[in-house]
């Protein structure tokens, strides 16, 4: 009777760490995708390396610089006036400096009338020099004028619009509300991991050997591989980025660059679960080798 109820209850405590093992698989697949969001989406270094790695501000000047000199030809300006009026600092500052902004949710956007008052100014000392080379007087009339003030607020709707990436200012009012929920969803995960870990490894002291406890370890971290990596595949192979449409190479650089960084992090975590899981084969080999020796 005896043997029957210790059996009875070794039988139920296997169970109950089978179940307990599948349960921590789950948790470490959400703790990894949240670590994943904190790593990526919501640092805003993260963000500023890949706009540095996609060369999104080289490639969003010589776009905008494209788009400003079809706006001046008709005046008389050339791409050599917007390529000296508009640099590429000047862009870089007002880019970064925006992206601050959506993260932080503090300081103005991009400032459209200092840099009207700024393209104005280029206008009018290009036109200056030019009546300089020609020793002539120009005195602008209100037509003249009413079509250089036109030119620039074109310029600066351009400018603006390049600054602000598209649909950031949306995606980022949701991604401020997460970012709190993010960090306290993945501090909570963290704690539930390491209580289930113990769980594990103190329960069933004379029903289940180390050997067995390792293995519900090794299925948990298995599962959860498993688990990151069927879509991580299917969005490696599946090409839906090429289905994305965008006028802008710089756009679409830098969401190539930033979904193939993300797709990094998660490749990296995922070696890190293998990394663990190989440990504990290890240590399953070393104790087979270990009892089969006190056996013999």
């Amino acid at each position: 009777m005896t043997n029957n109820h210790a059996a009875h209850r070794r039988r139920i405590t296997k169970i109950f760490l089978h179940i307990l093992s599948f349960f921590l698989s789950m948790l470490l697949t959400l703790t990894l995708l949240l670590c994943v969001f904190h790593l990526t989406v919501f640092e805003e270094d993260f963000f500023r390396q890949q706009i540095k790695k996609s060369h999104y501000v080289e490639n969003i000047t010589a776009e905008l610089q494209e788009t400003l000199s079809s706006y001046g030809m008709a005046s008389g300006f050339d791409a050599e006036f917007f390529e000296q009026a508009v640099s590429r600092d000047m862009l870089e500052a007002d880019i970064y400096r925006e992206i601050s902004r959506l993260y932080t949710s503090a300081g103005k956007k991009v400032d459209a009338k200092r840099f009207n008052e700024h393209l104005k100014e280029e206008l009018l000392a290009n036109i200056r020099s030019r009546s300089a080379a020609q020793e002539e007087d120009i005195v602008l009339s209100q037509e003249q004028q009413s079509a250089l003030d036109y030119l620039a607020d074109a310029a600066t709707t351009a400018y603006v619009s390049i600054v602000s990436i598209p649909f950031t200012d949306q995606i980022f009012n949701v991604l401020r509300r997460l970012q709190k929920m993010n960090t306290w969803g993945l501090a909570g995960l963290t704690l539930l991991d390491a209580l289930c870990v113990l769980i594990l490894l103190l329960s069933g002291k004379n029903s289940v050997s180390r050997r067995g406890k390792v293995e519900n370890l090794m299925n948990a971290i298995a599962g959860s591989a498993f688990v990151l990596i069927a879509p991580a595949i299917w969005l490696a192979w599946s090409g839906f980025l090429k289905r994305i449409y965008l006028s802008s190479k710089a756009y679409y650089s830098l969401l190539q660059q930033y979904f193939n960084s993300v797709m990094q992090m998660i490749w990296i975590l995922i070696g890190i679960m293998a990394a663990l899981w190989f440990l504990g084969l290890l240590y399953r080999q070393v104790y087979i080798h270990k009892k089969s020796v006190q056996a013999y």
